[in-house]
């Protein structure tokens, strides 16, 4: 992300340009990304409630974390600054602005990191997101971050009403000393920003210069809004090229559709839960987010995105705050977007992480799963943080071996039977920890806890430090020596 670009996000609007005005949650956002995200209510919320969600925010690094919300940041304004460039398009009439969207998309040419950008988010569709676990951990969760956005329009209205009167007022007072070629460009602005105002203009006998009626001021229209509501189950993506059944990205279309998936689940199910949305608005916000997730695992798609986002917007054009530029410009489009930056920005990042996970596990052919009994006398001194140096004493835990084939997702699924049949071998023993370990020869590959239920169904990566030091005692056993 260059400087420069950062440098132009301030009061003053986006890129200069009068009527995008940038909201403060963004400025936070770059200013001081990991302190801001992690204060989000969102964020605290599944710290302390969601593992699968916990374990995405743990496995990115601080130095990283910043980078991928400032530039989500930036990208939100980019991808709300081009739908309402391609909303306010005169080249795209009514709907085929959407129909330019979904060409440009049918027309994307995949290139082979798009592919496995496809392939992550299907296995973080499946696994490190998965829409059921994330539900059933939010039912008393209410999204609302700060004002709510029909606050935050209403604010947004008033402000941008104020400063076209203001600018009207200085037009007119500047048309008084202005020379006759001046005058005209400010009864042009003049007549403008009264049709934006509602003046209505009246003509005095004798009076050369343009003279208006200023209405009552009334209160700014309430936008209708919904809740966004629970995403509808989506079906289980597969996992791209490897696997019978599996999805295999092959164009521009199914890679958009694969990460709108992703983006519309975590939205919907949890970031906006109980959050009222401008009724038909929903989906520009995912797919804002899906715009923000494509620009930070530099993919392709992010165009036709834009158009589709304004097509959207259009459509409901009578639904959208009543904001404008100087010149007349219709600005309502990107006010939408960037109002509800907190929660596209959270989601965005927290999908990238999902897609970078799934991308970064490797997981060898060959496993052993531990379990650690409450009852065992020497497991005393274990703690609660995989890889405490306590972890890692003395301690002979149960154990299964196996080993395993398949892509990604059948290894995932093979280590959540393995710790049943752990269980199950051991007569249903209550184990403290159950952890998963894989290796391709003596090298050792990802490893898991899969201490909790829903580690069968979403198991949470040990980074390779703990793990090490988890394995090692266990290494040190006369029946594992010579096998691992």
């Amino acid at each position: 992300m260059s400087d420069d670009l950062i440098a132009q996000i301030d009061k003053a609007g986006w890129i200069r340009k009068g009527g995008l005005i940038v909201p403060d949650d963004v400025l936070s956002a770059v200013r001081s990304p990991s302190e801001w995200f992690g204060s989000l209510k969102p964020v605290e919320f599944a710290l302390d409630t969601i593992p699968t969600i916990k374990n995405l925010i743990d496995f990115i690094p601080k130095d990283e974390l910043d980078q991928l919300v400032q530039g989500s940041s930036v990208e939100l304004l980019a991808t709300a600054y081009g739908a309402n460039k391609a909303f306010n398009s005169t080249k795209y009439k009514g709907t085929q602005l959407a129909a330019r969207g979904e060409s440009l998309a049918q027309n994307i040419k995949l290139r082979p990191k798009d592919v496995e950008v496809g392939n992550g988010a299907a296995i973080a569709h499946n696994i490190f997101l998965n829409n059921q676990l994330i539900a059933d951990s939010v039912d008393d969760y209410n999204g609302l971050i700060g004002d709510s956005p029909e606050e935050r329009f209403k604010a947004l209205q008033e402000t941008n009403k104020s400063w076209l009167e203001q600018l009207f007022d200085d037009a007119s007072n500047a048309w008084d000393s202005a020379v006759d070629s001046a005058k005209r460009q400010f009864s042009r602005l003049m007549k403008k920003l009264a049709e934006i105002l509602g003046f209505k203009k009246r003509k005095i006998k004798g009076v050369k210069k343009p003279t208006y009626e200023k209405p009552v001021t009334a209160q700014p229209a309430s936008l209708k809004m919904q809740f966004a509501g629970v995403a509808p189950s989506v079906a289980n993506l597969g996992m791209g090229v490897a696997g019978a059944g599996a999805i295999a990205p092959v164009a521009g279309v199914q890679l958009i559709s694969i990460i709108n998936a992703l983006t519309s689940s975590i939205l919907s199910t949890f970031i906006l839960k109980a959050v009222a949305v401008p009724v038909g608005a929903i989906n520009a916000l995912v797919q804002t987010t899906t715009a923000i997730v494509l620009k930070g695992l530099n993919a392709v798609g992010i165009d036709a995105i834009r158009h589709t986002i304004g097509g959207i917007l259009r459509g409901i054009s009578s639904n959208l705050p009543a904001i404008w530029n100087s010149t007349g410009l219709f600005t309502g489009a990107w006010a939408l977007l960037t109002t509800y930056a907190p929660y596209i920005i959270c989601a965005a990042v927290l999908v990238i992480a999902a897609i970078k996970m799934s991308q970064r596990v490797e997981i060898g052919d060959y496993v052993a799963v531990a379990g650690y009994p409450f009852d065992n006398s020497s497991n005393s001194g274990i703690s609660s943080n995989p890889g405490n140096s306590s972890n890692s004493n003395n301690l002979i835990p149960d154990l299964v071996f196996a080993e395993i084939s398949g892509n990604l997702t059948d290894k995932l699924g093979d280590l959540g039977v393995l710790r049943q049949q752990l269980i199950n071998e051991s007569e249903n023993k209550n184990y403290q920890f159950i952890y998963g370990f894989s290796f391709d020869g003596k090298q050792q590959k990802q490893s898991f806890d899969l201490t909790s239920e829903l580690a069968a169904a979403a198991p949470v990566p040990i980074p390779k430090g703990p793990a090490e030091l988890l394995w090692l005692p266990i290494s040190q056993l006369d029946f594992v020596q010579g096998n691992f």
